[in-house]
């Protein structure tokens, strides 16, 4: 489901890109399309890994997740993917903090 909240033209509503949650779901529809991320490196917390700029989290039932999220002042951004099902969200908020 997509809420329409209007276009903020001040600021970029993820990484200062000025993109729309429509640019964003096609990313990470891309992603699930081929998620190879490559060699993860250990991040120190059990169960994490970081790899192509992606969060690779070992879930209790095995399965790899690969998450990334972001803020810069007044958003927040967040992709969350489970590339063995190719289920996933994406989540563009004008609020943060």
């Amino acid at each position: 489901m997509i809420w329409e909240a209007g276009f903020d033209a001040a600021g970029g509503a993820y990484g200062y890109t000025c993109g729309t949650i429509g640019d964003l779901a096609a990313f990470a529809v891309d992603h699930l399309q081929d998620p190879e991320v490559g060699r993860v490196v250990d991040t120190g917390h059990p169960g994490q890994g970081y790899a192509s700029g992606w969060r690779v989290t070992t879930e209790n039932d095995k399965r790899a997740t690969h998450w990334h999220t972001g803020t810069v002042p007044g958003y927040f951004s967040a992709i969350h993917l489970d590339p063995a099902s190719g289920d996933g969200v994406v989540i563009l908020m004008n609020a943060s903090s």
